[in-house]
């Protein structure tokens, strides 16, 4: 996402500590493949997992004391990383401002305090599982880290204020992210050292967000809004950034491409008609169909073998549940109430 690392937290809390009282949870079910995902429950926001199918719901989270956001996992690896946020000041107008970073072995359950600083933020494992790339603010200004998966060998890669979109390349070895300027946002790429950095030369003006590597890691798909015509493009690009192309070119506003796993097609959402649908098409633009009917749809991810779409979506215009569906649209299935999810 994968997400910004600016993303207001929920709920206040007064008690500090250098990280929360961990006590693991308990749970003899073992998982393949499935979601993990954050749910807001009974007053508190949580980490859950279950299968694709929706079956073997788990909390991992709920013998803690605070909220959790944002979490991430990668298919060959048993770490899941996620974070949470408070206010050390209940008073205070302000969302949040203290965060901390933890791991979750899906197996054994096994949870793990990884901050050391109270300012990290929107963790993203590497595809390897050896690394995590994540946000710390400092100053005011919130810069990209990376460190190994037991939260040893901190490294800052960046010193000039990122927005985040953190993407490793398929091989681990880059990092795409979004820099913010006081007029535009610009795409970057670097590599996982902090080296090389590339301020990626783009061919319009605007806002960029959302980059994806392609899964053979040649290409970049991204969003950018054009404040001019007042819509949102998808684009894609060599990553090097040259060779842009308009994939949608329908001067609607188009958010959160996703590559399918073998790189022939994309799913993204389109504002239409004043709802937010999805759509999939070929990875050259051509052959865009419509999958959803009109409602509020997020985040769409294909699963890992390609068979399966999955996304979030309002019930009713109230509450956001996790849905399944067939990559034609066919055999949409409402899986559990969630949003920010994650597959493995």
């Amino acid at each position: 996402m994968k997400y910004n690392l600016f993303a207001a937290g929920l709920i206040l809390f007064i008690t500090l500590s250098s990280c929360d009282n961990l006590v693991n949870p308990t749970s003899n079910i073992k998982y393949s493949h499935g979601v993990v995902f954050e749910s807001y429950q009974n007053g508190k926001s949580d980490i859950y997992i279950m299968d694709l199918d929706g079956s073997n719901l788990f909390n991992l989270t709920n013998k803690l004391p605070r909220n959790y956001f944002n979490p991430d996992a990668t298919v060959n690896n048993s770490n899941i990383v996620f974070e949470s946020h408070w206010h050390s000041n209940p008073n205070s107008s302000l969302p949040y401002d203290k965060s901390k970073i933890y791991s979750i072995n899906k197996d054994d359950k096994k949870i793990n305090c990884l901050s050391i600083s109270d300012h990290d933020l929107s963790p993203l494992i590497s595809p390897d599982g050896l690394k995590i790339a994540f946000g710390s603010i400092t100053n005011r200004s919130c810069d990209i880290y990376i460190m190994d998966s037991n939260g040893s060998n901190k490294q800052r890669l960046t010193y000039s204020g990122a927005s985040g979109n953190l993407e490793f390349s398929p091989d681990g070895l880059k990092l795409l992210y979004v820099g913010v300027t006081a007029e535009s946002s610009y795409i970057y790429v670097m590599n996982t050292d902090g080296s090389d950095k590339l301020r990626l030369r783009l061919t319009y003006t605007g806002l960029s967000s959302s980059p994806k590597f392609s899964p053979d890691g040649s290409k970049i798909i991204y969003e950018s809004y054009d404040p001019n015509q007042k819509s949102r493009e998808i684009y894609s690009m060599s990553i090097d950034g040259s060779n842009v192309r308009n994939l949608t070119d329908n001067q609607k506003k188009n958010f959160y491409p996703a590559y399918s796993p073998d790189g022939t097609k994309i799913v993204f959402v389109t504002e239409r008609d004043k709802f937010l649908e999805i759509f999939i098409m070929k990875a050259d633009g051509n052959n865009c169909t419509k999958l959803t009917g009109n409602s509020l749809h997020y985040s769409p991810k294909f699963s890992s073998d390609g068979h399966y779409i999955f996304f979030y979506s309002y019930d009713n215009y109230s509450q956001m549940f996790i849905y399944r569906m067939n990559i034609d649209g066919s055999n949409k299935m409402k899986l559990h109430a969630g949003q920010n999810f994650d597959l493995f």
